[in-house]
């Protein structure tokens, strides 16, 4: 290039020409591949795959400035660089996109704020850039030795943070990961070259080697963008997804191997998992083949018929089960999201049907338990209300409804979800502190599960209204008063399950379930939500599995630590009194979430409540916090995991060789009984098998709502109920009326 003192101008000298033109081919030949990558591999409603194909395309024209000679040259190339910069800055939003499950809101916050409020610098580098390549002034030869400082600081925190966060929080090393994904070791051996890129550019802007050409006229950006932009383009989706997947399949192959119990052949990931969600689709109207008969996203419990009958779809059923089919969406079945569509379509009839426990004019009817499968009121005597069903709806929508919300769909889930979200929190508010049936329809009363479960329904629904500019008065007055009637079921041991006198002792999975759904892998191991890793989870879980211990002729012999079938409660005589497949793995997934919560805050805690709880399993243990860095940590954390897998395999020792789960196993032999292809054990099965390959839902919000009111108050709130809309989906996820 020929450069004087006072000019700046196209390069004429042949070697900086060719390297010139090298670089400019090389960078728009990379977009262009890169971009077509993206074309080919995106899903076109979500908003961070778009952003990744904008980055690129906006700055593909500015490796073309070589081409036009003055004075178009100076101008071409100082406009075309504006798309440039804004790519970059673009990439950063990406780069926080992709990061941001691994962040916690203040950094996250403080980290797309940083990226913000460096753009003015760019507006003053792209006027810097004009008129220096237009012989205006020399400005630009003190703002480009500061670009690296307005736009790499957050690149290089990404590239630490995505290495720290799989060195500490997944369980395999780099080279695994690499093995397992050569794409993911792309994306790093990429993100480790951009920044060298980074550095060698900069010695060049500072005159630390001479490179015989002008300042901004160099390779080495050049080739740190393209790295970048390979980082964004090789993996679409943001880190957790990817390594979450990742996991899962280094788990499925290390699964057999390595582990004391062999979940490999049913009910393993590799064979029970499609079965289990087969089993689940099996029983979803209209095309199911467990649901004939029944309406278009409609659950049914099981097709048995008889003996019992559990052909009809219960709120609490359905919405648990697409909790999870929700979180499989997410985690990347997109083949779930027509079922999803059709659950909340379905539901806005429901919510509008008058029933005998009332109708939608005050809320009342929302607690009915139960409906026919084509959605028409179910007239006959049964426990009601029930009233765990309309906090559970809210919560499966809440989670469809923020990703939808983080893909750009807001205006979707005001107009389509938020009605009938908004009339299952005015119900929750205004009807928590009455009674109701249990989850297991049989005791009239207070409910552990319906009141952690409302808990968590208003405080996710209050942030969730936020988002979408709505408010939730009721959410934010009953929150703190339901979370401290919570506590009213801890008696120093134990939760006792259904306050009131009923006759037993009130150790019941109820209370398993009631962690499980309210465990937030956010949260620390607090115990006024009894979070999984709380000392009275884990005191609870003991408690609770033991009382089975002498009860049921195949726990004969599992002592204390071992794993053992787990039924609804002791007492239980219903179809016999038997092991439920879905509490057993109940016992799994709590201490699933506990592993995860303690490597997430990176140490355990023993104290005198779950002091019996691990003297179960580590003999000499004693009181005291242990790193994750200890030895103790180690011995502790693998005996839990191994009391996990026990439970999983004691399904797996009574799940006939197709796979199938009903609803309960036989006391004496294990034979399944009563209800055959119980959806809400598939359910279980798919969600405890998540959770022990550390795939997790998002927080709900637990450690900003865990503060126990000074006195409790048995307040309520009158609430607002809209008449929801009914709505189909096109292909194209628009609304159609």
């Amino acid at each position: 290039m020929s450069v004087s003192s006072d000019k700046v101008s196209r390069p004429t000298d042949p070697d900086g020409l060719v390297l010139e033109a090298w670089g400019q081919g090389m960078m728009v030949g990379s977009l262009l591949v890169m971009a077509a990558i993206t074309v080919s591999n995106m899903k076109r409603h979500i908003l961070l795959h778009k952003l990744i194909l904008a980055e690129l395309l906006i700055a593909i024209p500015n490796g073309f400035f070589i081409f036009p000679h003055e004075p178009t040259y100076g101008w071409y190339l100082s406009i075309t660089a504006i798309g440039l910069n804004v790519s970059w800055s673009l990439h950063n939003v990406i780069s926080w996109m992709k990061n941001r499950p691994f962040m916690s809101r203040r950094l996250s916050t403080f980290y797309i704020t940083t990226v913000l409020l460096v753009q003015p610098y760019w507006v003053l580098e792209i006027y810097a850039n004009f008129t220096y390549f237009n012989n205006i002034n020399k400005i630009f030869l003190k703002t480009r030795p500061l670009e690296p400082l307005f736009r790499d600081p957050w690149w290089i925190f990404t590239t630490w943070s995505l290495f720290y966060t799989i060195k500490s929080e997944y369980g395999f090393s780099i080279y695994e990961l690499v093995k397992v994904s050569p794409r993911f070791g792309v994306m790093l051996v990429s993100m480790c070259l951009s920044i060298v890129f980074i550095i060698l550019d900069e010695c060049v802007v500072l005159n630390a080697f001479q490179m015989g050409l002008p300042t901004g006229i160099e390779p080495f950006w050049k080739l740190s963008f393209i790295f970048k932009c390979l980082c964004d383009s090789v993996i679409l989706d943001d880190f957790k997804t990817a390594l979450d997947r990742m996991r899962n399949y280094w788990l499925e192959k290390r699964v057999g191997i390595q582990n004391q119990v062999d979940l490999s052949h049913p009910p393993g990931r590799d064979t029970e998992t499609p079965i289990a969600l087969q089993g689940v689709l099996n029983n979803i109207g209209p095309n199911g083949t467990g649901a004939s008969g029944a309406s278009a996203g409609i659950v049914v419990a099981s097709p048995s018929k008889s003996n019992p009958d559990y052909f009809y779809t219960w709120t609490r059923d359905s919405a648990l089960t697409f909790q999870t089919l929700i979180e499989e969406f997410i985690a990347g079945d997109t083949s779930l999201e027509t079922h999803i569509e059709q659950y909340i379509t379905a539901q806005v009839t429901i919510q509008k049907v008058s029933n005998p426990s009332g109708d939608l004019s005050d809320g009342s009817g929302l607690g009915e338990p139960k409906f026919y499968v084509n959605m028409t009121a179910f007239e006959g005597a049964w426990g009601r209300p029930q009233r765990d069903g309309p906090a559970l709806r809210a919560i499966a929508l809440i989670t469809y409804g923020n990703y939808l919300i983080s893909n750009g769909a807001t205006s979707k889930v005001s107009s389509i979800i938020w009605p009938i979200v908004e009339n299952d929190l005015s119900y929750v508010a205004q009807y928590w502190n009455q009674t109701g049936y249990d989850l297991w329809e049989e005791v009239q009363g207070s409910s552990f599960f319906t009141i952690a479960s409302q808990h968590r329904a208003l405080v996710e629904g209050d942030a969730f209204a936020t988002s979408l500019g709505k408010s939730c008065t009721g959410c934010e007055s009953q929150a703190p008063q339901i979370l401290c009637f919570l506590q009213s079921f801890w008696n120093g041991t134990a939760v006792i399950a259904n306050l009131g006198n009923n006759g037993r002792s009130g150790l019941d999975a109820n209370s398993l379930l009631g962690s499980v759904h309210t465990f937030d892998p956010a949260a620390s191991c607090d115990d006024v939500t009894f979070q999984p890793c709380s000392s009275r989870a884990l005191s609870n879980h003991k408690l609770v599995v033991d009382s089975f211990r002498s009860v049921y002729t195949i726990n004969s012999g599992l002592g204390a630590g071992s794993a053992a079938a787990v039924g609804r409660y002791p007492e239980d005589s219903y179809q016999g009194g038997n092991p439920w497949y879905l509490c057993t793995l109940a016992a799994a997934e709590v201490l699933y979430d506990a592993l995860y919560q303690w490597d997430k805050q990176g140490s355990l805690t023993v104290d005198q409540t779950s002091l019996p709880f691990f003297q179960d399993l580590v003999s000499n243990i004693t009181t005291g916090n242990y790193s994750s860095s200890s030895t103790t940590y180690t011995s502790l954390t693998n005996a839990v995991r191994t009391y996990a897998d026990g439970f999983v395999s004691i399904v797996q020792q009574y799940t006939p060789s197709n796979g199938s789960l009903a609803e309960q196993f036989s006391r004496d032999d294990g034979t399944p009984l009563s209800a055959g292809d119980l959806t809400w054990s598939y359910a279980a099965f798919l969600s405890a098998i998540d959770r022990r390959n550390g795939t997790v839902p998002a927080s709900w919000g637990e450690s900003s709502a865990n503060t126990v009111p000074t006195a409790c108050s048995g307040s309520s709130a009158t609430g607002t109920y809209v008449t929801p809309t009914a709505t189909a989906w096109n292909r194209r996820r628009q609304l159609v009326y």
